[in-house]
């Protein structure tokens, strides 16, 4: 057959290739019973104290314990607590070789040793009390190498020793009641070497002894002995008994040292023998057993000494043997086995001579692994594997990068491959495979980096396809990433720069589809990831860089989708890898930026990423099982994905799977619902239903606890500062001093099926405002923490997110220093209160001292500044008077000149005399106005209660009156009631009526407001109008005497200087918002009662003056 590679000796006569077959079916299926089978090893280096781990132990908080021969092992799936024989602590334990470990119902852990006797374990001490053999005492232990501690069905707990018999222990005295073999008496313990003690449903211990072994009635104490004897065969195989086990169906398994396995059948007493034969390959492979346990109601385990496990199957009375094997990394680690022990979640657990711990995890051995071995020459060639296909004949086709087409026959488990051969035109054209499918006719399509090919798999020819420069009709770029198969039969080809190819398989020709720039309903890149058509008939091609395309095939216009940054339902990534529509119609795309839900009717795109669940943004394959579940394979694993309740179950290595790096579009889902993914490692099987969840709530410890990152013993002395009464384990509260503030614990989650992907939260209640989650992180440090009452609080999951809500709790009191506690406060309140009583008293009087000081030097300086304003209001009415004469006399003549004498001068003459006449008009006008302006301070106020809208209608309508052609709107709210006095508040509505009047004198028609608000309880009267208002940074000098904006306006610029000094009068405030061409509005406000009544303007001066003297001379005493 053209390309097919099996061995040298396959194309051969019938009779030798049945032969061969026959071989090669024989060795991949004993291959792929291995495979399932993957340990995980634990050894010194990951913190065991020796490789020889002779017995092991869950106890009943979740901790296992390994007996090795160099100390004791408390294991949480971190770290490794080791207990060891110290000489000069009586409490430590009692050697050093372990041999025995057991935890009986009350949760007391007891620990047997090779020459060290009985040890119960303390928890809260983390010590060990003794027990030892004395010769002289026919009550205790009867020897110091205790191979087997068990406790019946009545909570008897049962010593086996090594030539010391059995010995009963009465824990309310700790006394043994000892069962010896007696030679006079046959109906005694049969050998007092015991090495194993198990127990049947009627309740009788069956003792493993290396004289044979005892079935023992202790509520009858009568003894019933089983011996070989080598002229019966319905006898024990020999006398050496190393292991004893009752399964769940009764049946008593005796484990014999050199001489295979035997089957008591309890009910008939009928015994079968398993001995290792040549010709039985379905039968035990060793000899000598050294442990046997069970697994469930059909399996026995058995630990053999230089064979490895082999596990019996009750229903088909055959052994499976699992044996170390170099090459693969995930076998048992050694064949000596010691000890065998199944957890609280079926977790197997095997101790080896010298090898360590294997951990076999039945959860991970539902994803079925295979990859390259190189000793294997017919199984899989090449490691990456890159595409999966089930052909119509149930045949799978598995691409690889570099190790060409394997055929996979999945029922035997055999390989056979094509592969390129550079000098055979007839072979595939590279090594490299990209994608493959089926056509209608059975054809076999190959992608590969360097052609394209279709492989007749019954005849094994093989057409090869190049691009063809000068052939438009020939395929467009020799690498190729996907292949499509549609509903009408056409094949389609996706090429990696080239860009979309239809094959027609009457001309044997190609036509091309590419894009182009100046076309927008041209494919959108010419580098192809992903062919698929939907149900509804569209036909959708995903790009490397273009997005995603809708292909019209009758058209030939494609639509695209491509990502956009400020539209967040547009596709979440231009490089769309894979296609796939659920069986719901649901159309998803994976892309390296997450996975897409395409919405039909919307047209938009629902995103999902890492944030929801994802282990990896970057898609590579999707499947769906038979339950609408999504299997997306990812550059971190596998995900179970529920559409419709959003949720995700994700899948590492640890779980089983060949790697966490999967390969683009390497997934396949068989007919049987079998699903195939490939990655770098090989490829897994599986079926999703078998994929099981671990819902075991892990139980969570605090291990470790230190302070200044010092560890802390129990009872013992930490360079002076401080000691646990009891092991952190067990500890509840911890008290500690203020300078004992920082410190950290290591907790764990004591779930082994994966503990590197256990995740953590927690939180200090009296600090944390909420939960930390900390990932997979089992430590926490807290530095600084202030004196006060805190718990610290730890929650966990297991591998798959069952968590312990619940989770655990320490109390932690940080006791103040000597100044934060509530005597030294009161004590210190006190003489603080006295101090600041004293100081106030000081300061008292002080200010009493200054006050007199203060109306002193006021007094002089208030009787000088009423000098100086009696000569100021002097100065200024004799100017005022002086120049007022002189002004009449050049007004009056002015006049007279314009009257009488304006005909004798020319126009500019005549202009002159005008200037002359209106410029001593308007400096009378002003001179007049400044006299009123210092009245205003000098007059008496008589404040009374009035109302301020009459007043300003009473002015409106003389200017309504004197002004009969202007169009004018005022509105005056009425009542208007303030506290003022009256003339001074007439004038400054005058002033202000006159100014909304004359500045409104512009616009069509004149609207004046007037009329209050109320803010923050105080009563604001304005004055709005709608005229040619003014820049807002000119309103800061608009209140000043002579300023004006606008000079277009008749004015002399003292009106609004008259308002601020009659609002000053009153106590009030003043001031203006406005916008040049839109209006001003003028807001006031005015005491209820006036603030100041005072007469006398001087006297109002004078008294604001002291206080601004009283104020500056406060501040200099005070500083």
């Amino acid at each position: 057959m053209p390309g097919l590679q099996v061995n040298s000796g396959l194309i051969m006569v019938n009779h030798k290739i049945s032969v061969l077959i026959w071989l090669i079916v024989t060795f991949c299926a004993v291959t792929a019973q291995n495979e399932q089978f993957s340990f995980e090893h634990i050894s010194i280096e990951q913190g065991l104290s020796q490789s020889s781990v002779t017995s092991i132990c869950q106890d009943s908080r979740g901790f296992m314990w390994f007996g090795t021969y160099d100390g004791l092992n408390r294991y949480d799936g971190i770290t490794f607590k080791v207990f060891k024989f110290q000489p000069d602590d009586s409490t430590s334990i009692s050697h050093n070789g372990i041999i025995s470990i057991f935890e009986d119902h009350k949760g007391n852990l007891w620990v047997g040793t090779y020459g060290g006797g009985l040890n119960l374990y303390n928890r809260e001490k983390e010590s060990f009390r003794r027990f030892k053999a004395d010769p002289s005492d026919i009550n205790s232990l009867g020897s110091d190498i205790v191979r087997h501690i068990f406790e019946d069905q009545d909570h008897n707990l049962w010593v086996g020793s090594w030539d010391g018999g059995l010995g009963l222990l009465d824990r309310e005295i700790m006394r043994f009641k000892p069962f010896r073999h007696d030679p006079d008496n046959p109906n005694s313990l049969v050998d007092n070497r015991i090495s194993c003690i198990s127990q049947d449903k009627s309740g009788c211990l069956w003792i493993a002894t290396a004289g044979g072994v005892s079935r023992f009635d202790y509520r009858n104490h009568s003894f019933t002995n089983y011996t070989h004897d080598p002229d019966n065969p319905n006898s024990i195989s020999h006398n050496d008994i190393a292991a004893i086990h009752v399964d769940p169906g009764d049946d008593v398994w005796i484990g014999a040292w050199g001489y295979g396995l035997n089957r008591l059948n309890n009910q008939t007493g009928k015994i079968t023998r398993y001995i290792k034969s040549v010709d039985r390959e379905t039968g035990i492979n060793h000899n000598i057993i050294r442990t046997i346990n069970s697994v469930g109601p059909d399996k026995v385990l058995v630990g053999t000494w230089g064979g490895g496990l082999n596990i019996f199957n009750k229903k088909t009375e055959t052994f499976r043997k699992i044996v170390s094997d170099p090459i693969n990394p995930n076998s048992i680690s050694g064949d000596f086995i010691y000890s065998i022990f199944t957890d609280k979640t079926d977790i197997m657990w095997i101790g080896t001579d010298f090898m360590g711990v294997n951990k076999y995890n039945q959860l991970r051995s539902s994803f079925i692994h295979y990859k390259y071995d190189p000793l294997n020459p017919n199984g899989l060639n090449n490691n990456s594997v890159t595409a999966i296909l089930e052909d119509s004949r149930g045949i799978f086709w598995l691409g690889t990068a570099g190790g060409g087409l394997n055929r996979f026959n999945y029922d035997n488990a055999s390989f056979s491959f094509f592969v390129h051969e550079p000098q055979n035109p007839i072979t595939i054209t590279n090594n490299v495979i990209k994608a493959l499918c089926e056509d209608t006719g059975g054809n076999i399509w190959v992608a590969t980096e360097l052609g394209l090919n279709r492989l007749n798999p019954e005849t094994g020819d093989i057409k090869r396809y190049f691009p063809n420069p000068d052939d438009p009709n020939s395929l467009s770029f020799h690498n190729i990433y996907c292949l499509y198969v549609d509903r009408k039969g056409d094949l389609w080809v996706g090429t990696y720069s080239g860009g979309l190819n239809k094959y027609n398989s009457k001309t044997d020709q190609f036509i091309n589809y590419r894009h182009d720039p100046a076309d927008p309903t041209s494919i959108s890149d010419n580098y192809i990831w992903n062919i698929y058509e939907d149900t509804k008939g569209n036909f959708w091609i995903g790009t490397d860089n273009g997005g995603l395309n809708l292909f019209d095939r009758n058209t030939g216009k494609f639509t695209r989708f491509k990502n956009d940054p400020d539209n967040p339902h547009s596709i979440s990534d231009n490089k769309a890898i894979t296609i796939y529509e659920d069986k719901s119609g649901r159309l998803w795309i994976g892309t390296t930026a997450g996975l897409n839900r395409f919405d039909y009717g919307k047209r938009i795109f629902i995103k999902y990423k890492e944030k929801d669940g994802l282990p990896s943004n970057s898609v590579q394959c999707i499947l769906e099982d038979d339950h609408g579940n999504l299997w997306i394979s990812s550059n971190n694993g596998i995900t179970k994905f529920d559409p419709d309740k959003k949720t995700f179950q994700n899948f590492n290595k640890s779980n089983g799977l060949q790697s966490n790096e999967f390969a683009v579009h390497s997934g396949y889902k068989a007919k049987d619902g079998m699903m195939l993914f490939g990655g770098i490692n090989g490829f897994n099987i599986f079926h999703p239903d078998s994929i099981k969840i671990n819902t075991h709530i892990p139980e969570i410890v605090i291990t470790e606890f230190r302070l200044f990152n010092r560890d802390i013993p129990i009872d013992g002395d930490s360079a002076g500062t401080y000691t646990l009464e009891k092991s952190i384990t067990e500890t509840e509260s911890i008290t500690l001093a203020y300078r004992e503030n920082t410190f950290s614990f290591e907790f764990a989650a004591l779930d082994y099926s994966s503990p590197k992907d256990n995740q953590y939260a927690c939180m200090m209640e009296g600090f944390d405002p909420k939960w930390n989650f900390i990932g997979n992180r089992n430590f926490a440090a807290y530095t600084n923490l202030s004196s006060g009452d805190y718990t610290f609080r730890v929650k966990a999951s297991n591998n798959d997110g069952i968590w312990n809500e619940g989770g655990i709790g320490l109390n932690i009191k940080i006791t103040p220093p000597f100044w934060g506690t509530l005597w030294f406060k009161i004590i210190g309140a006190v003489i603080v209160f006295g101090v600041i009583l004293s100081g106030y008293k000081i300061r008292v009087n002080r200010i009493k001292k200054i006050n007199r000081d203060l109306e002193k030097r006021v007094a002089q300086r208030t009787t000088q500044l009423e000098e100086i304003n009696k000569e100021l209001e002097a100065f200024t009415y004799s100017v005022s008077h002086d120049l007022r004469a002189p002004l009449r006399g050049l007004n009056g003549f002015s006049d007279i000149l314009m009257q009488d004498y304006t005909k004798m001068l020319d126009d500019e003459g005549k202009d002159y005399l005008r200037r002359i006449n209106h410029a001593s008009k308007h400096m009378s006008a002003l001179i007049e106005e400044l006299l009123k302006l210092s009245r205003l301070s000098r007059n008496e106020m008589n404040v009374d209660k009035i109302d301020l809208g009459q007043i300003c209608q009473t002015i409106a309508d003389e200017y309504i009156r004197n002004n009969p052609e202007r169009n004018a709107e005022i509105v005056i709210e009425k009542p208007l009631w303030i506290w003022a006095d009256s003339g001074l508040i007439k004038i400054m509505m005058q002033n202000l009526i006159d100014n909304a009047w004359k500045f409104s004198s512009g616009k069509p028609v004149i609207k004046i407001e007037i009329g209050k608000q109320l803010e923050n309880s105080e009563t604001i009267i304005y004055v709005r109008d709608n005229g040619a208002g003014f820049p807002m940074d000119f309103a800061e000098k608009l209140f000043d005497a002579f300023q004006r904006y606008h000079t277009q306006f008749e004015g002399l610029g003292i009106g609004l200087a008259t308002v601020k000094r009659i609002i000053n009068r009153h106590g009030g405030r003043i001031w203006v918002e406005s916008q040049e061409g839109a209006g001003s509005a003028f807001f006031f406000t005015l005491p209820d009662k006036a603030a100041n009544n005072n007469s006398n303007t001087g006297r109002r001066l004078l008294s604001e003056k002291s206080r601004q003297i009283k104020q500056s001379l406060g501040r200099k005493y005070s500083q």
